[in-house]
């Protein structure tokens, strides 16, 4: 009986050595248990994942990019830049390393007094002007520069960036709720500087909330984080808002069909230099893991 034991170990041994040695299965392994527990949102668990994964293997973009992300989510932006700097070393081809770069300037000025923030909006569009060459379809870079366009309140940039991307519909939710939706502010604000109509603009401001609603309806679970932007939409300037009257009535009507209303004051006669505009709510905007 041991003769036959020890003849069933040689084998085992000898069917191990022939096997072909996968050097990166531990990192892999700890690459997969760090995405999951970013799905789950457990930020900690995917951090220390990340962090022996690039013990094993430091030059893995995947894994940069996860600890990036893991980082990110735990506020820890400077940690979270050189992950996504390093990947980007090492890649140069991974727009979500690329772009998180970006994000992770807008989600820590969130943090900072109002009167701090301008800095870091400069630097995520120093990032994404940056990388644009490098990826110049990129829908989500696309969103990203609309976000810090409105953030600085250049609505005239947001809103042609916006025109460019916001029918884009290949990207997952809510990302691709928001390209819509931020479209639409970056034409309601146009329209609310302008002391004359634009022809067309007002119509396309509701064809581009009508497009968001559509959107949300695919995914149910997403309907409070719309009707959430809806509200946050009351912060704009409605007052001054100067549409073209039969295009005024559509939008009214798109609005109306989604729960929201404007103020009762608001009509399509307020066509005057308006007053200086309110601080206003963050647009919508994307996580590191949704980026």
């Amino acid at each position: 009986m041991t003769g036959w034991l020890g003849v069933i170990g040689l084998l085992l041994a000898l069917v191990q050595y022939l096997l072909p040695y996968d050097p990166h299965a531990a990192r892999d392994r700890l690459i997969r248990e760090g995405e999951a527990a970013l799905q789950e949102q457990r930020w900690t668990v995917a951090a220390d994942r990340f962090s022996q994964a690039l013990e094993e293997d430091d030059s893995s973009p995947r894994a940069l990019l996860g600890a990036g992300m893991a980082a990110h989510r735990l506020s820890r932006f400077d940690e979270a830049r050189g992950h996504y700097g390093r990947c980007t070393e090492l890649d140069g081809a991974n727009a979500r390393c690329a772009i998180n770069y970006g994000v992770s300037f807008i989600d820590e000025a969130v943090g900072r007094k109002p009167d701090a923030r301008a800095p870091f909006y400069a630097l995520a569009l120093q990032q994404f002007r940056r990388v644009r060459p490098q990826f110049p379809e990129d829908a989500r870079l696309s969103h990203q520069l609309v976000v810090v366009h409105l953030l600085r309140r250049e609505n005239e940039t947001a809103l042609a960036e916006a025109q460019r991307s916001a029918r884009a519909d290949d990207l997952d939710p809510p990302l691709n709720i928001y390209l819509p939706y931020n479209a639409s502010v970056a034409a309601l604000r146009v329209l609310a500087e302008k002391p004359e109509p634009r022809s067309g603009l007002c119509a396309e401001a509701s064809a581009f909330l009508g497009e968001a609603a559509r959107r949300t309806s695919k995914y149910p679970h997403f309907r409070p984080t719309f009707q959430q932007l809806l509200r946050e939409l009351e912060n704009e300037s409605w007052q001054s808002l100067c549409c073209d009257p039969g295009e005024f009535a559509q939008l009214l009507d798109r609005i109306g069909g989604l729960g929201f209303q404007p103020p009762a004051s608001v009509s399509p006669q307020h066509c005057t230099p308006p007053a200086p505009l309110p601080p206003a709510a963050v647009p919508a905007t994307a996580s590191a893991v949704g980026a």
